[in-house]
């Protein structure tokens, strides 16, 4: 931190608990990943899938995606109703690639309610977008380092709600 500058607001690890996937527990409806992985996994906790591409492509579709430590360098369109939810901001890391927002929420049609929690965000984009109809429920997440907003809600019919969150380090938003 420069001299005189305030301390930056970091994820705290004592937050993140002793079970690797946040104490969600394995049933239907349910995801596992882990960055350390072995490709080839189902999606148990016994062999949790190693993106959140894949967690996120399964049929039936999950409900919830539950993501241990790690980084996970991809950029997700999520298109239907999901939670993802992390062990922790202090060890998921979600790192857009290619240019793209890591996580964009916008619905094929309809309306989309997804809740984003317990991770980092950053990339060469924005964290996080809105779009659409979607309802994005937005808890215990720190979105740092991106080069565009933090948190973007590009529709009028879209809405995001932040609680506990961090957003530093972000390039502004600008007008188009």
């Amino acid at each position: 931190t420069p001299q005189g500058a305030p301390p930056r607001c970091v994820p705290d690890p004592a937050a993140c608990g002793q079970d690797e996937f946040g104490g969600i527990e394995q049933g239907a409806g349910v995801a596992f990943v882990a960055a350390d992985a072995a490709p080839g996994g189902d999606g148990t906790r016994a062999h949790p899938f190693s993106t959140l591409f894949a967690a996120l492509n399964t049929e039936p579709p999950a409900a919830t995606v539950a993501v241990a430590a790690g980084t996970y360098v991809e950029s997700r369109l999520v298109s239907r109703s999901v939670q993802i939810r992390g062990r922790c901001a202090a060890m998921v890391k979600l790192v857009g690639k290619n240019g793209k927002a890591a996580l964009w929420f916008e619905p094929e049609g309809g309306t989309l309610a997804a809740t984003l929690a317990g991770m980092t965000v950053s990339g060469p984009a924005e964290g996080v977008v809105v779009g659409g109809a979607a309802q994005v429920q937005i808890a215990g997440v720190a979105v740092v380092q991106t080069k565009g907003a933090g948190i973007a809600v590009v529709a009028a019919a879209a809405a995001a709600t932040a609680v506990d969150c961090v957003v530093d380090d972000v390039a502004p938003a600008t007008a188009s």
